[in-house]
């Protein structure tokens, strides 16, 4: 009969399934495409594909391992480009990272779903931050006296030895932890839950810059402008050769030390916290490291700054 309605569930087989609209190339067929699902936290994907082909939570099966790192060389390719970077955001982080560090590891979690992974494609802070630490290793060198291959060997020993090369190696077991301890995800469960093949080399390195920075604000500049008192008074050369400082004067200086790590123990916390990782806590057993070697330390009689200026400046200390 003419305009009678098919009863609920039957079909028509005299009627389109689906309606495709050509633009300039064809449409697949609703055959050959697979159907969309969507996710809060992992975008769009096909039903039954991989995550990893849309940017889920780095892939499962070990992909997330190989995509962190193809996108190294890229990475450092836009380090040398200074109109490739976005330096006024990078700056944002930083001043956040001071006053309100949760806010930029809110910021990577918005990253994760924008563009599927959780390291930053933008070297912007770690550019900047390569150009404070040559800054202050020559303002050292020069506090200092050093001259010639001295003053050249500590220029390049702040910024690559003591960001890039120690940042890669944290890295390095950061990630090999992570992946080694993590237990399997659920064998039923509609929330993804991370797992080894999640754990990105980038991120885990952006995760030591941005812990690095406080800690960084706190050695190499406060303490550069507090030499004076902490080596004993007058220019920081020529203190650097005094004896011994006063009992308080050493506390003080073991405490600036503390503060720093803890910020730095504090901070990637938060960066492996953000991305719902349930042993990020125990990267705060670091804190409690490091509060018994100062402990011990003070006790004994040791001094953080003296030792800065005898192993890292090559200054002789009396």
């Amino acid at each position: 009969m003419a305009g009678r309605v098919p009863p609920f569930g039957a079909t028509s087989s005299s009627k389109s399934d689906t309606v495709s609209i050509a633009l300039g190339a064809p449409t697949p067929s609703a055959a050959s495409r697979p159907p969309i699902s969507f996710s809060s936290s992992m975008g769009i994907m096909p039903v039954g594909g991989s995550p990893s082909a849309v940017g889920g939570l780095s892939g499962r099966g070990g992909s997330g391992v190989s995509r962190s790192s193809s996108r190294l060389p890229e990475y450092v390719r836009r380090l040398g480009s200074y109109a490739a970077m976005d330096t006024d955001f990078a700056l944002w982080q930083m001043v956040h990272l001071v006053f309100a560090p949760s806010r930029v590891w809110r910021m990577a979690k918005f990253h994760r779903q924008t563009k599927g992974q959780w390291a930053r494609d933008d070297p912007a802070f770690v550019a900047i931050l390569i150009y404070f630490m040559t800054v202050t290793a020559i303002a050292h060198a020069l506090a200092f006296h050093l001259t010639g291959t001295s003053f050249l060997l500590l220029s390049l020993t702040f910024p690559l030895l003591h960001l890039l090369a120690a940042g890669a190696a944290v890295a390095t077991a950061t990630t090999h932890y992570l992946r080694a301890t993590l237990p399997p995800p659920p064998a039923h469960s509609h929330t993804p839950v991370p797992t080894a093949a999640d754990i990105e080399w980038l991120y885990a390195f952006d995760v030591h810059c941005n812990a690095f920075f406080p800690a960084f604000l706190t050695i190499y500049v406060v303490q550069y402008f507090l030499l004076p008192l902490f080596l004993g008074g007058g220019g920081a050369a020529a203190a650097a050769t005094r004896a011994g400082s006063s009992a308080v004067v050493r506390w003080a200086g073991n405490s600036l030390w503390l503060g720093a790590w803890g910020a730095y123990v504090y901070g990637t916390f938060l960066g492996w916290e953000a991305v719902g990782l349930e042993r990020a806590t125990d990267f705060l057993w670091g804190g409690v490291l490091g509060a018994g070697v100062w402990l011990l330390g003070g006790l004994l009689g040791g001094d953080a700054v003296r030792l800065w200026c005898r192993w890292i400046m090559g200054v002789s200390m009396r």
